[in-house]
């Protein structure tokens, strides 16, 4: 029997002890609270890339909307050589790597499927990334759930490729039966959509047994929401554009659409992908727009009725996913009513969400002054609120190739002509641009902006700057208007996009002017 030194034991044991506590600080910081989740890579030399963005999520809230929500966070490269440390995760997170334009010849096809599009990981962990012409690679405890989303991806792209090989072979203005071929077309869409789910379920189930079930499931849901959406949008896109064949895109989708025939789809789905969430959504909103465009009324698709429809729809956490979308999207374009506020409030479950949509409620209510600003301006000088004291000001946030801004800056001319003669009337235009370069060009090309707008920058980094994400802006181009009181008055006035909202601008910015807030 081996004979016990008690005092060799005792040392032992605590070395053991003193550098087990030594790896939970390391890993969960010096007060046991911050996990710590780091990303190291190396991208090849031929990139030439000595930095780029980061954009990642923190809560449900910012995963409902990485692109216009997400932290944005700026990443050194030194010799090909990164290095990422993020705290206060949740369990999982969404991730996207925005690089700088680079030559075309060094991006395989791997890495048009990495960079720009969000990946899902799990928090507290290693991950390895290396980036070279030939390939995108993954280690570490993230690799399986990278590499399953990197394969989904590159399945979204073969999808683009046989959408346009499959309208090639269409002439559309050929009027000669032009019904069966608009029918013949989206069917070929649809069975190309429903064998992209197909093979993409085939490939999560059957090969990426190692990732959890729920995280399994929550990356085949947000692979199937996207493509979804795109099939919808496609569909939509070709009945507003062309009118010769709007008809009949709206026949073919009530007779293959319209009736709701997800039960199992949705039923199998654990409730967490906001990409999912997204596509119920729209499946909600072109529903109704079909539906009424074959009878020739156009209805209001406004917040309530979506959520009409939803309650009848879903519940639980579906639910809670759905609504909230819902409420995210509409915030973008329309003021929401407090009825809406109370309704979306006591209908959802989620803690999270609740406590946001409070948040913002009470925001909006209160006569809050707006965001004390200090911005660049075209002439290299600084310009803040200070300088429209007393002063009604309609500001215009937007971005280089955006189609929306510039029809939008179109559409304000009669505005600004109303009120070309009152000088406590005030246009500011904000550019969200990364580079100054280019915002300089957008201001010549005069797409974006007119002579006699205020012409402002708010530097690199558009989503992390405290102005945009003050005014809780999820999208472009959207306009902020502020009393003559320094007071915000609305996020979202309503866009002269016809004469009547034209008319309702004009009537809101004459309110701002007297300092009116209600």
């Amino acid at each position: 029997m081996m004979k016990i030194n008690r005092k060799t034991d005792c040392i032992f044991f605590r070395i053991c002890t003193l550098t087990l506590f030594l790896n939970v600080i390391s890993a969960f910081g010096v007060n046991g609270l911050h996990a710590q989740t780091i990303i190291h890579g190396k991208i090849d030399p031929s990139f030439k890339i000595d930095s780029f963005t980061i954009a990642y999520t923190r809560d449900p809230v910012q995963e409902n909307n990485i692109y216009a929500k997400g932290e944005e966070k700026t990443v050194k490269v030194t010799d090909g050589l990164f290095n990422i440390e993020l705290t206060d995760l949740s369990q999982t997170f969404y991730i996207l790597f925005r690089f700088p334009e680079v030559d075309i010849k060094l991006k395989s096809d791997s890495y048009r499927a990495f960079e720009g599009n969000p990946f899902l990981l799990k928090s507290s962990t290693s991950t390895n990334i290396r980036i070279s012409p030939q390939e995108v690679s993954f280690q570490g405890e993230n690799e399986a759930m990278l590499d399953c989303q990197l394969a989904l991806n590159q399945l979204q792209s073969d999808l683009s490729t046989s959408k346009i090989n499959i309208k090639s072979q269409y002439d559309f203005n050929d009027k000669e039966n032009i019904e069966g071929k608009t029918h013949d077309f989206l069917h070929k869409l649809k069975a190309i959509c429903d064998q992209m789910e197909k093979r993409g379920t085939m490939l999560v189930e059957n090969h990426y047994h190692d990732i959890p079930v729920s995280i399994r499931n929550q990356i085949l849901y947000d692979f199937i929401g996207l493509i979804r959406i795109w099939e919808l949008r496609t569909s939509y896109f070709i009945a507003k554009n062309d009118l010769r064949i709007s008809r009949y895109v709206i026949d073919y989708y009530l007779q293959n659409y319209l009736q709701y025939e997800e039960d199992q789809l949705v039923s199998n789905f654990m409730g967490k992908s906001p990409f999912f969430a997204s596509y119920l959504l729209s499946k909600i909103t072109f529903d109704l727009w079909m539906a009424t465009s074959r009878i020739g009324k156009k209805i209001n698709i406004n917040l309530a009725l979506i959520l009409d429809v939803a309650v009848n729809r879903f519940q639980g956490e579906v639910y809670d996913q759905v609504a909230f979308a819902a409420y995210m999207q509409k915030t973008i374009s329309q003021d929401i009513e407090e009825s809406n506020y109370i309704r979306l409030y006591t209908s959802i479950d989620h803690p999270e969400l609740r406590a946001y949509i409070k948040k913002d409620y009470e925001s909006k209510k209160s006569n809050k002054k707006s965001f004390q600003f200090r911005l660049i301006n075209e002439s290299g000088e600084y310009t803040t609120n200070a300088d429209f004291k007393g002063k009604a000001v309609l500001f215009d946030f937007w971005f280089t190739g955006c189609s929306g801004c510039i029809s939008l800056h179109k559409k304000m001319k009669p505005i600004k002509e109303h009120f070309k003669d009152d000088p406590n009337v005030v246009f500011v235009s904000v550019c969200v641009d990364s580079k100054e370069e280019h915002w300089k060009n957008s201001i010549l090309s005069g797409k974006y902006t007119d002579d006699r707008d205020i012409k402002l920058w708010v530097g690199p980094g558009k989503l992390s700057h405290p102005i945009v994400r003050h005014y809780n802006i999820a999208s472009y181009p959207t306009m902020v208007l502020v009393n003559a009181n320094d007071e915000l008055m609305m996020v979202n006035p309503p866009r002269p996009t016809d004469e009547k909202k034209g008319r309702e601008l004009i009537f809101r910015i004459e309110q701002a002017l007297l300092g009116n807030n209600k």
